[in-house]
């Protein structure tokens, strides 16, 4: 009986959807002249103050933004205090001060000036995205030397591409909802690409295992089988990983929900490019050459 669903015969399909998404990625990115920035990467006024009371994240940003013009980057609550790190467009001297009195007037402080105010220059955001081009760089290669001795060549080059998917797809989803993008975005693409390579090569690691018992079965077909083995250890990981990843974005603080965002992009995208990229890229790449024993006629 044939099978009614075959993820290697709708590897077209699922290629250009992936297209599609990174090209109105691009889109957006030339229409918006790049990417919305954090403080990390445009430079910017940083603030700590004492709120000294609890408050309400959202009258706070509404007063900055009544003061500035726009919303602040970030609001970053302090330990169990009633501490904040805000993080806004660069502001002169004067206008820092502008905003801690509108602070200062909305909330009912009792402190004359801020914890702490100063510039940050975005010089440093040169040197991260630099640092971490490199790194994926290096991973990459590294990663096509492993698994071309672990496995062959093609599956090596097929599962770098699947990583350079998953990181397009990460980068166009921040560009088509506007997310600003700032070191912990960075950290997140690195920590994604780990996580993606490990779900490949299960399905690889399959692949090479039923080779050895499905000699009449034409490589693709292998690949089938192996992905649809291993569907229910890949999505039962996954989802374990997005439901951690969930309540940690739900219950926790801007710092954390700032790295749990693009974590949970990168989970979904990485299982999705393990099973309907990775392996079906291998297919294309080796041409089923020297694959498993055709049937005799």
């Amino acid at each position: 009986m044939e099978r009614k669903f075959s993820i290697m015969k709708n590897y077209p399909k699922f290629l250009c959807l992936s297209l599609a998404i990174i090209l109105i990625g691009a889109v957006f990115l030339i229409v918006n002249k790049g990417f919305v920035t954090d403080i990390d990467f445009s430079g910017g006024t940083m603030m700590r103050i004492d709120m000294e009371n609890p408050y309400e994240e959202s009258a706070l940003s509404s007063a900055i933004e009544q003061t500035i013009g726009e919303k602040p980057y970030s609001i970053q609550k302090v330990g169990d205090a009633n501490e904040v790190i805000v993080k806004m467009k660069s502001l002169e001297t004067a206008a820092r001060d502008e905003v801690f009195q509108k602070i200062k007037t909305d909330f009912n402080l009792t402190s004359e000036q801020p914890l702490e105010s100063n510039n940050i220059s975005a010089a440093i955001s040169s040197e991260i995205l630099t640092g971490a081009i490199m790194a994926v760089i290096v991973a990459c290669i590294l990663m096509l030397i492993y698994i071309t001795i672990r496995f062959e060549f093609t599956s090596g080059v097929a599962a770098v591409i699947a990583l350079i998917h998953d990181t397009l797809l990460m980068i166009s989803f921040y560009a088509i909802f506007r997310i600003p993008v700032n070191a912990s975005f960075i950290a997140a693409i690195l920590t994604i690409i780990g996580y993606s390579i490990n779900a490949t090569i299960v399905i690889f690691d399959r692949v090479r295992e039923n080779r050895k018992y499905l000699k009449k079965e034409g490589f693709s077909e292998v690949c089938e089988k192996s992905i649809l083995q291993t569907l229910r250890r890949s999505i039962n990981s996954s989802g374990t990983t997005f439901v951690t990843l969930v309540v940690l974005y739900v219950l926790g603080s801007e710092s954390i929900r700032g790295f749990a965002l693009p974590l949970m992009v990168g989970v979904i995208v990485g299982t999705y490019s393990s099973i309907f990229i990775a392996a079906p890229t291998w297919n294309m790449l080796r041409g089923n050459k020297g694959g498993t024993k055709k049937k005799a006629a």
